[in-house]
């Protein structure tokens, strides 16, 4: 599988990468950043990029033949050039340059969101409505692109609730408080995401996925991955 990512230098993506390196099923990784990202693995390419609105022919040709995008870039302000402008650019650019599917399974786009991001403009919310809503609207976008492309293209939107990455005293704290419904260990999440990636799972072509099931489904792959050595 050829894999694209976004977002792979921040807290959350970086662990998603991780996760993904190490399916043997996955042989080749495309990130795309403004710095480059060190990697030891030779399956891992990092493609330096300024202006994310903007894909050029060059790019294009060299992802094209790509089967997934896992698009972890985003703000906590609600930018509506980084979190709403930036991945409705590259789906509609990519759309129009990807490979004939000829068999394949649909290119699979994931969309990580928010628990808390409201589709809903016209909705009254209490507090950080801006970004909430921006990212909710990013997530409708999103899914509408995937209904109208159906036949070559599945969008699965994930909503995290907190990501706790390490095993300080205070994560444990908070996932303790928050419990399953919204809390996620970076590892878990991670984890849920590359599967996402290698085995799909979903048959609809727009679907979202809260942190329940990705909190439980996580545990489930992490504990696996230790009982047979690797993933």
């Amino acid at each position: 599988m050829k894999v694209l990512i976004t977002g792979a230098t921040g807290t959350i993506g970086s662990e998603i990468l991780k996760q993904c390196l190490q399916r043997e099923n996955i042989h080749e990784i495309i990130a795309f950043a403004r710095k480059n990202i060190p990697s030891t693995s030779p399956k891992f390419s990092c493609i330096l990029m300024q202006d994310f609105k903007s894909w050029n022919e060059d790019i294009l040709n060299k992802i094209k033949d790509a089967d997934v995008m896992i698009w972890a870039m985003g703000t906590f302000n609600g930018s509506g050039e980084v979190d709403l402008q930036y991945p409705l650019t590259f789906q509609k650019l990519f759309l129009e340059a990807m490979t004939p599917r000829q068999g394949k399974p649909r290119f699979r786009y994931i969309h990580l969101s928010g628990a808390l991001c409201e589709p809903d403009q016209e909705k009254m919310l209490l507090f950080m409505s801006a970004p909430r809503k921006v990212r909710g609207l990013a997530e409708k976008k999103s899914l509408e692109f995937a209904e109208e492309n159906k036949e070559v293209w599945q969008t699965c939107v994930v909503r995290p609730g907190s990501v706790l990455v390490g095993n300080s005293v205070r994560n444990k704290v908070q996932e303790s408080v928050l419990g399953k419904n919204w809390a996620i260990r970076g590892e878990e999440l991670g984890a849920f995401v590359a599967e996402l990636v290698v085995k799909g799972g979903i048959e609809e072509s727009a679907v979202v996925v809260e942190n329940l099931r990705m909190v439980e489904r996580g545990r489930e792959i992490l504990k696996e991955s230790k009982g047979a050595g690797g993933l």
